[in-house]
C-alpha cells in the first residue's frame, strides 16, 4: 500500500512539475528536483479484522534558483491544492497533518495519510467462532 501511495503521489508531481527530477531514493538530487520520503509508518490492529495504517510522508523540494524562498511557498500552495487525497486502486485517501517549512534551503512538505485494512474472513472462520464462543444453558 506504501507504494502505492508513492506512486500516486509521484505521478501528480509528475503532472505539476513535469521538468523537476523525481527521486524515490535518497541519491545525490540534481535541482529542480523533489524526493518522496516515508518519515514512518504506523500498523494498529482495531478490531479483530480490521487494522489501520497511518504513513507519514516527507516531499523535499530542492531548488537552486535565486529567489527559491517564493518559488518553495508558490510549490506549497500548489500542492495543499492538488494533494487532497491520494488515489490507489480508484479509491480515494485524505492527507491530513500537512506541514511545510524550509530548512536550509530545502521546501519540506509532510504530510499523513491513514488508511483502513480489512482481512478477508471465511464464511467457515466465522461459523467456527460462533459455535466455540456459543454455550448452552440447562
Amino acid at each position: 500500500m506504501i507504494n502505492q501511495y508513492i506512486s500516486s503521489i509521484e505521478n501528480k508531481l509528475i503532472n505539476l512539475y513535469p521538468t523537476y527530477n523525481i527521486y524515490k531514493e535518497e541519491t545525490l538530487q540534481e535541482a529542480p528536483a523533489f524526493f518522496i520520503g516515508v518519515k514512518s509508518s504506523t500498523f494498529k490492529k482495531e478490531l479483530s479484522n480490521r487494522r489501520q495504517l497511518e504513513v507519514i510522508f516527507n516531499l523535499t523540494c530542492k531548488l537552486d534558483d535565486i529567489n527559491k524562498n517564493e518559488q518553495y511557498w508558490d510549490i506549497a500552495m500548489l500542492l495543499n491544492e492538488t494533494l487532497e487525497y491520494l488515489e490507489v486502486d480508484g479509491e480515494k485517501h485524505k492527507v491530513l497533518n500537512v506541514k511545510n517549512q524550509i530548512i536550509e534551503g530545502v521546501l519540506h512538505y509532510e504530510f499523513t495519510v491513514k488508511t483502513l485494512l480489512f482481512k478477508a474472513i471465511t464464511p467457515a472462520a466465522i461459523i467456527q467462532n460462533i459455535q466455540s464462543n456459543s454455550k448452552l444453558k440447562e
